[in-house]
Parts: C-alpha cells; structure tokens; sequence
C-alpha cells in the first residue's frame, strides 16, 4: 500500500469538530453527521486513484502510545475532484468497527491505495430508478456496465455507503468488439432510512486477467469507474428500521434493539419469524416510533433455536390521513428486514 498525501479528520460524539488536513491535494474538506449520527466524510481527491479509509477512537494508544488504527474501508474509488464516503461502521472487517454514534471519539485517516493501470476504464450507469423519482418500500435498483477487459465487478451505494451484493447478475460478450456487458440488479429496502433526498451510485472495477499471479503471468491490470450520482426521495410511513446488534447472541445476555420511526402517529405491529414463516414473537404499541427490546425468546418466554428470523414491521396511521407518494397506501404500510441469532447475516447499520 502506498502511503501518501495523507489526511487526518477529528469526530468527537459523532458531530464535526475539526480537521486536519494533511500532505498535497489529499486533504479533507468537509465532515458531518448524518440525523442517524453516521459520519460524512469529503475531500480533495483525483481522478483515476484509489483510496483505503482507516479510523481510530483514540489518537494515542494508553498501552504503547501508538495509534489503534484499523481499515474502515478498502479499494474506494475516485469520484472526480471530490469524494465523499459514509462512515456506518466496518462489519467486513476484523475487530469490527461500531457505529459512529456509538463512540466517544473517531478520527480518520484517508490513503491512496493504487492508480489505475487499465487502458480504458469502464462504462458504468444506475439506468433504474430514474433521477429525481420518488421510490418507497423495496426498491430494484439496475445498474449496467461495460468493458473491454477480462472481469469486471459493479457495487452499489446509498448516500456513500455499500450496499449488499445483486441480487441478480446477466453479462454477455459482443462477438464483434470482445466488449464485456453487465446487468447487474440489487435491491434495498428503503424504509431503513429517513425519509428525505439520498444519494445513488455504482462504481465498476475491470481487472485484464484473471491469470495474474501465475509463473510468468503479466501484472493484472485495473481500471474504476463511478457512475453518475442519482438522487431520489424515499417516501415511507415506516422509517429508520434499525437494530442495536450486528451479530445477535442472545447465548452472551445480548438484547437487540428493534427500532423503527414513523412519519405520524401509528398503530404498529412487529412480528418476528422464523425461516418457515412461523411467528416466534409479537409486539404491538402505538405512537411516533417503536423500540421492541428483543431476548431471543418466544412468545411466553419459550426457548427458540439459533437461526436466521425476520421482522415485519406494520404500521397503520390512527390520526388523520397522510399521504406520502403515488406508490403508497397512504394509511398503512409493511416492510421487512431480518437479522440472525447465529451470525449468519447483519443489518445495513447497528446504531
């Protein structure tokens, strides 16, 4: 890894309090916190390089006076002149990362990891939904790409966070130019932000070969790419699902915390199920917003095993009506998310 123009961000109780900035034109230009207490981070940045972002809680180490800092994300491409990222937490790595909002303190750190090596760099657009729509509940989000080189690998992102992988990839190749061609499909559940105006985007990654690294083999070489940002606005009665526990082990004394904000007062209904659809639990209430404390047991307090359960959240309005876009009922509304008990899967965020 490269370590150069390097640029450190100071975050204290998950609000902007200063920056400083480093070595070259690398350096943070803007930082803030988001209504959930997630951390947006810009700086000055160049096309066609690559970037590691790393944080710490402490700048100094009590135990050897060193600075514990840890990757938060790798392999970030370039957006131009200006980049931006969302710090949610670091799940992908090892030890994990808590949300911002979670911690004292965060102070980050910005590498530039490679340039890029490849001849052309990829094509690559989010073609569904369209800029400026108005989308709620789930949302299928298309992204194509293209390229004349061997591989090529897209990822989507919501106001600067990864989503998860497609949930449907097609690639085909034009006999007549080699071209590589890309339809990936994801989906995401919008209910799990606040309502309002977000941010999507894909980036394309191409590698030349997948032979690198063989005896004789020539240098894989790389090209990014980040499509044209697309901003929509979700509409939901049911917003901000999230959960307090990434990995669920109600065997370590663990509660999750199921929680969910509405855009008005509701009469709301939580129902967690097992893999077979069956109803493990249940919980009512009403008001502007719901926290379920959950133990990992059964209704009646019964025992039920490690696995995969999913939560549905229902709510439907008990004031007057309200209405929130042309694909909403306008009075009630239902949406999903699941986590595990056995550390087979995590939410978007822990906060």
């Amino acid at each position: 890894m490269k370590i150069i123009n390097m640029g450190i961000a100071a975050i204290f109780a998950a609000s902007f309090s200063g920056v400083v900035c480093g070595q070259s034109n690398l350096n943070f230009n803007g930082a803030s916190a988001t209504i959930e207490g997630a951390i947006r981070l810009s700086w000055n940045s160049t096309t066609g390089e690559v970037y590691q972002i790393q944080g710490a809680d402490t700048l100094v180490d009590p135990d050897d006076g060193t600075t514990p800092w840890r990757t938060l994300y790798d392999n970030y491409p370039s957006q131009g002149t200006n980049t931006f990222w969302l710090d949610t937490g670091s799940f992908p790595y090892f030890p994990m990362t808590p949300h911002p909002k979670n911690s004292a303190a965060r102070f980050y750190r910005i590498f530039l990891e490679e340039t890029d090596t490849a001849p052309t760099k990829p094509d690559v657009s989010i073609t569904s939904p369209v800029t400026n729509s108005a989308v709620s509940n789930e949302l299928t989000i298309t992204v194509s790409a293209s390229t004349d080189q061997a591989e090529l690998l897209t990822k989507l992102y919501v106001d600067g966070q990864e989503m998860r992988s497609p949930i449907d990839q097609t690639n085909w190749v034009d006999d007549a130019t080699s071209n590589h061609y890309y339809l990936d499909t994801y989906s995401i559940n919008t209910c799990e932000w606040p309502n309002g105006l977000h941010i999507l985007f894909a980036t394309a990654e191409c590698i030349s070969s997948s032979s690198s690294g063989l005896p004789n083999s020539l240098p894989a070489l790389v090209g990014h790419s980040v499509s044209p940002f697309v901003p929509v606005t979700f509409t939901n009665l049911i917003t901000r699902i999230s959960f307090s526990e990434p990995f669920f082990k109600p065997s370590l004394g663990q509660t999750q915390e199921v929680k969910a904000v509405f855009a008005a007062n509701v009469d709301w209904t939580l129902l967690i199920k097992d893999v077979d659809s069956n109803t493990v639990r249940t919980a009512t209430g009403s008001g502007g917003s719901m926290r379920f404390d959950w133990d990992g047991k059964g209704n009646g307090g019964t025992n039920i095993p490690p696995g995969v359960y999913y939560y549905y959240v229902s709510a439907q309005t008990n004031g007057a009506p309200l209405s929130l876009g042309a694909e909403d009922d306008s009075f009630s509304q239902e949406s999903l998310s699941s986590t595990s008990s056995s550390e087979t899967w995590y939410p978007r965020t822990a906060r």
